[in-house]
């Protein structure tokens, strides 16, 4: 799918407007919300993957440690 450029004179109080009469799509995480709305837990697939980040969010810890967490096996088989 390829994209198209607009290029459209504006003054400087409207930078990053959208420009009239192109319609305009939405984001990604837009798409998600609206896929998933009916969860509690949108825009997350399953309550574990919000779990999983509410622990990881609230518990303050490192990358490395979300990482370390998802490379067992039990916990993320389609990780490794």
């Amino acid at each position: 799918m390829g994209s198209t450029v607009v290029r459209d004179r504006f003054s400087l109080d409207a930078a990053g407007a959208p420009i009239p009469g192109i319609p305009q799509e939405c984001s990604i995480y837009e798409s998600c919300q609206a896929a998933l709305s009916d969860l509690d837990w949108a825009p997350f697939q399953s309550w574990h993957d919000w779990e999983v980040v509410k622990w990881a969010k609230l518990s303050s810890v490192t990358l490395i440690v979300v990482l370390k967490l998802l490379s067992i096996l039990e916990v993320c088989p389609i990780f490794v």
